[in-house]
């Protein structure tokens, strides 16, 4: 019993210190553009790769891949998406806090 109780725990832990997953990254990437850019963007080909514990700040490092396509005024506008977002959980959602 207590060999099953410590799996648990210890699984437990595991799922609390996780960072976000692909569908956290992308709605905390669309909130970012639509605050930044003034439209949400859909995502084309989006590639997120393993998110990291950040060193010497808070929330997970994770590196993005795609093309984002913003819709502007009847405008289409394809955008290319490489880089390194800094997420961190906010007020109990994924959000971006910095970009690398």
């Amino acid at each position: 019993m207590k060999t099953m109780t410590a799996a648990t725990l210890a699984l437990a832990l595991a799922a609390c210190s996780a960072g976000p997953g692909q569908g956290d990254v992308e709605h905390a990437l669309g909130a970012f553009f639509e605050q930044h850019a003034g439209a949400k963007p859909t995502f084309e080909n989006l590639e997120v790769g393993s998110c990291q514990k950040a060193e010497g700040s808070p929330g997970y490092a994770c590196a993005v891949n795609g093309q984002a396509r913003f819709d502007l005024g009847g405008r289409k506008q394809r955008e290319k998406l490489t880089g390194t977002f800094l997420l961190d959980k906010v007020g109990g959602r994924w959000t971006v806090i910095a970009t690398r």
